[in-house]
């Protein structure tokens, strides 16, 4: 009877943690050049990052994305750049140069969800978050855009040195570490 219980036990714990890992992002809204991307899959948000179907975003930003299921692998063509997202995996290649992914595609009722971030400024556009309407809104060469330089001058503290948008490292140290570490930020989640 104890190993039931302890069975029982287990499963449920195993059905929470699964749910707690990919949690739905439904109160966020997407935009696309200032109209709201309207979708029954909603965003999801996985490991701080906001995931996407990738048929919704492409859909919204006129890409097409080509799915192959023996290799897994999606691709799609931008801006004279070829890029290839393979499913599960933390990598990607533009033009058949191989580049490192902080959170990889996965399937979810049967639906591609990538990363919004990394597909919209692959394919040109800059993402911004409003934090006090919780949106997130896409769009092409925005005034509001930060240039990477400007931002290393303005926004990084003294000993800091911007990497990439991805990573810092202090200067006085040898210690690397992720930047932003922003958990309770939404702006981290994408």
């Amino acid at each position: 009877m104890s190993k039931k219980v302890f069975a029982v036990f287990v499963g449920v714990l195993f059905t929470f943690c699964i749910a707690a890992s990919v949690s739905a992002a439904g109160t966020v809204k997407l935009y696309a050049e200032g109209r709201q991307i309207e979708s029954e899959h909603p965003p999801q948000i996985k490991k701080d990052r906001l995931f996407v179907p990738v048929s919704v975003v492409s859909d919204a930003l006129h890409v097409p994305v080509s799915w192959d299921n023996r290799t897994k692998q999606a691709s799609f063509q931008t801006g004279g750049d070829s890029f290839v997202l393979t499913l599960n995996q933390k990598s990607y290649t533009k033009n058949g140069v191989k580049f490192a992914l902080d959170a990889a595609p996965y399937l979810y009722n049967g639906r591609l969800y990538v990363p919004l971030r990394f597909f919209s400024e692959a394919c040109g556009y800059q993402v911004q978050w409003d934090a006090k309407t919780q949106a997130v809104h896409i769009n092409k060469g925005t005034q509001n855009a930060v240039d990477l330089n400007e931002l290393q001058r303005v926004a990084l503290p003294e000993g800091l040195e911007l990497i990439s948008h991805e990573w810092c490292r202090c200067r006085t140290t040898r210690e690397r570490r992720k930047k932003p570490d922003w958990k309770a930020s939404p702006s981290a989640w994408f």
